[in-house]
């Protein structure tokens, strides 16, 4: 391929080029982080580069052969394409190493040069996202020797993530390639990743088992968003009968039923107990600690991680970023057998007194998974790692908000009107009936209190009906439930009430005497419902005892407390292990499961921890000699 770049004429593209090629025009957009290099030739040809503004100038270079390829390249859990060449004479070394994929020269730290390399195959695949940035192992075919070359890569990670786009696909700037030394992997026998309730219960488990545990998380510290769920008194879980507890889960009960079996509602309290915590059972069934917070048992629990009496202590790696996971066998062909088992997982690290980051390779023979979902992304959570794992094999359900609120559709379709909005948003409706139908036909009915927010509803009983309330919306444009506001009087003794004389008194006033309706119960009756309805009896008393609220949309999944979806079920054994990568198990909110709020939630994520922390001890003894 060669070229020729242009000014682009674009208003929308200012601070861009054009380069025309055999190909036809690919227009190359600058992000607001990066800015233009010097020329480099190709040939008689000239390509203008792009390069990372704090990694210096670019040099000349001038290809003696007036050739480029495209090359496919295969990062794992990436693929898409870069511009190669062949045979490079560079002025300047250490200057253009920004700005190229391959290199004549790696500066000077023993990594020799690259010349006259050539690509076999042609671009099979174009991806429009890449899921992160970090250092890569790059495989490419010398048509010299037909073996494969492997060197590391560093792509830009210090301000943005915007890619540049190309033609649809995404380019990329490299920086400088880390010395040799600085790339060889840290060896260890199995690491969890994600310091979540599920990563901190697998880490203790295989603690407690003699292994040397070594837990990353990406945030500063762990325990992030079960701290967050200590501010309404940490609902550990819920002292229902087993068989009550398992249909919680809806239809993932098939896959919780024997984790939960196993380890449960009672071996979550006794772990509790165990760490000096007290816990009580309240009026609804939930089992919250007697102190009613998160921190204590945070605390006494971390330290028992850190400090185990007859344990092998776990390791902390703050500010760890995972970016991927591979096999080691497909890149170590020529090393031994014992180096060449496990898995490579690489990091991203962030500095602890600045913005810089750098990267880290880590190969451990068993990895687990818990990296949570996709809501409170501040926490931890941000459900970066579907791209990567759908890459690397493994299938993936979209995560979608659970245990979330809705927009209302109001009266017009509009949602609630200002007036509803400012008098009662933040208003709770006590005491009420809730009732809807599921996309299998089947009607529910739940008692509870849920919340009238400035976008529409919200709320315990709300999340209740989450899970069926999304799914259906996920096939209509709309659905609705219905709301008893008096479930404890009947439709006939409501129309009774109704219809008793009021005389002067307003319909409000006589409703709030005869049914003692009032307030945001009220305020919904006169939302919702026309002039025609509140003045009729009958209907009025229909709608007393049914009233249709209607839902447009979820709230954005980074509001929602859990969310669906996740790694498949048919991709894991019964152990929890990934069948596309052994050695890698999952746990938690990752895999696709949900559950309402009432302790149900934080048990399941605590009882796949062991679950998967077991099957892992198991794979690691099987490989043992």
């Amino acid at each position: 391929m060669t070229g020729k770049a242009e000014d682009s004429q674009d208003p929308l593209c200012e601070g861009s080029c054009r380069l025309q090629t055999g190909l036809g025009q690919l227009l190359v957009n600058e992000s607001s982080q990066l800015r233009f290099a010097h020329g480099t030739h190709f040939g008689g040809s000239q390509l203008t580069v792009f390069e990372y503004h704090e990694c210096g100038n670019a040099a000349d270079t001038k290809l003696c052969w007036n050739i480029a390829v495209f090359i496919n390249v295969h990062f794992g859990y990436l693929k898409f394409s870069l511009v190669g060449a062949c045979n490079f004479v560079q002025y300047g070394c250490n200057h253009f190493a920004g700005t190229t994929p391959f290199r004549p020269k790696v500066d000077d730290d023993g990594l020799g040069r690259l010349h006259h390399v050539r690509v076999k195959s042609s671009v099979r695949g174009v991806f429009d996202q890449i899921a992160g940035h970090g250092l890569f192992l790059v495989e490419i075919e010398c048509a010299a020797k037909f073996s494969k070359l492997t060197f590391a890569i560093l792509t830009e990670t210090q301000k943005s993530r915007k890619p540049i786009r190309v033609g649809g696909s995404c380019l990329f700037t490299f920086m400088n390639p880390t010395s040799l030394s600085q790339l060889e992997p840290f060896d260890l026998g199995v690491a969890v990743v994600g310091g979540g309730p599920a990563g901190l219960m697998a880490a203790e488990i295989l603690s407690g088992l003699g292994h040397a545990v070594h837990l990353f998380d990406a945030m500063p510290s762990v325990g992030r968003k079960f701290l967050l769920a200590g501010r309404g008194g940490l609902n550990l879980t819920h002292s229902e009968e087993n068989a009550r507890f398992v249909r919680r889960y809806g239809t993932h009960q098939s896959h919780l039923e024997p984790i939960l079996s196993e380890w449960g509602a009672d071996s979550l309290r006794q772990w509790a107990q165990s760490l000096g915590t007290e816990t009580f059972v309240g009026t609804s069934g939930r089992v919250f600690p007697k102190e009613m917070k998160a921190a204590p048992l945070l605390r006494a629990w971390l330290h028992r991680l850190r400090h185990p009496v007859s344990a092998s202590a776990v390791q902390f790696h703050m500010r760890h970023r995972l970016l991927g996971i591979k096999t080691v066998n497909s890149d170590l062909e020529n090393a031994s057998e014992s180096s060449r088992r496990g898995l490579h997982l690489s990091f991203e690290v962030k500095d602890l007194s600045s913005a810089a980051s750098r990267f880290r390779w880590v190969r451990a023979k068993a990895v687990i998974l818990a990296l949570g979902g996709g809501s409170w992304s501040k926490l931890g959570s941000d459900g970066q790692w579907v791209p990567w794992l759908r890459a690397a094999g493994i299938a993936v359900n979209p995560l979608q908000s659970s245990n979330c609120g809705f927009h209302v559709a109001g009266r017009s379709g509009g949602g609630w009107t200002p007036f509803f909005q400012d008098k009662f948003a933040g208003q709770a409706l006590k005491s009420v009936v809730m009732s809807w139908t599921n996309l299998k036909g089947e009607h529910c009915r739940q008692q509870g209190e849920f919340v009238a927010t400035r976008y529409g509803v919200e709320g315990s009983l709300i999340y209740a009906a989450s899970a069926d309330l999304r799914n259906s919306l996920n096939a209509r444009p709309l659905t609705e439930f219905k709301l008893d506001l008096l479930p404890d009087r009947s439709l006939e003794q409501v129309l009774h009430e109704i219809k008793h004389p009021r005389g002067s008194r307003s319909l409000s006033s006589h409703l709030k005497g005869r049914l003692g309706l009032a307030g945001v119960k009220m305020g919904l009756l006169n939302e919702l419902l026309s002039a025609e309805t509140l003045q009729n009896p009958a209907d009025l008393a229909l709608a007393i005892k049914a009233l249709s609220i209607k839902l447009t949309e979820t709230r954005p999944m980074d509001e929602a407390i859990s969310t669906a979806g996740g790694v498949q079920w048919q991709g894991l054994d019964p152990a929890l292990q990934a069948q596309a990568l052994p050695g890698l198990f999952c746990a938690g909110e990752m895999l696709d499961w949900e559950a309402p709020t009432g302790g149900y939630l934080l048990t399941a994520c605590m009882s796949t921890g062991v679950y998967a922390a077991k099957g892992a001890d198991a794979f690691l003894k099987g490989d043992e000699p």
